[in-house]
């Protein structure tokens, strides 16, 4: 086929330690796919690229904890290059803290 791929739908960005978890669903005619990103806001396709992604999902690591990340992402097909972009989503990068269980002292009377 081809034809333009669609824009991907269902984009979410999950924030976790120093990194951002970004699913989609899989676009026919896709032969991979481009995250476009920033930290402002109003991503579009002249801010930071991310290409040749396969799957339908991209773990982007090594971001400041504490800082917002703005991404969108396109489908690219062999025959018209980057396609339509993506509703734009964004996730706070933050570390995960790890939780101790309250020790359970004995106490003799």
């Amino acid at each position: 086929n081809t034809s333009t791929p669609a824009m991907p739908d269902n984009f979410t960005v999950s924030g976790g330690s120093n990194a951002s978890t970004l699913t989609w669903n899989q676009v026919d005619d896709a032969t991979s796919y481009t995250i476009f990103w920033n930290t402002e806001g109003e991503v579009d396709a002249n801010d930071s690229p991310i290409t040749s992604i396969t799957n339908d999902n991209y773990t982007h690591s090594n971001l400041e904890n504490g800082s917002r990340y703005y991404y969108k992402v396109a489908a690219v097909s062999k025959f018209y290059g980057t396609a339509i972009l993506s509703s734009e989503a964004s996730a706070i990068s933050l570390p995960i803290f790890k939780t101790r269980k309250p020790s359970m002292g004995i106490h003799m009377l």
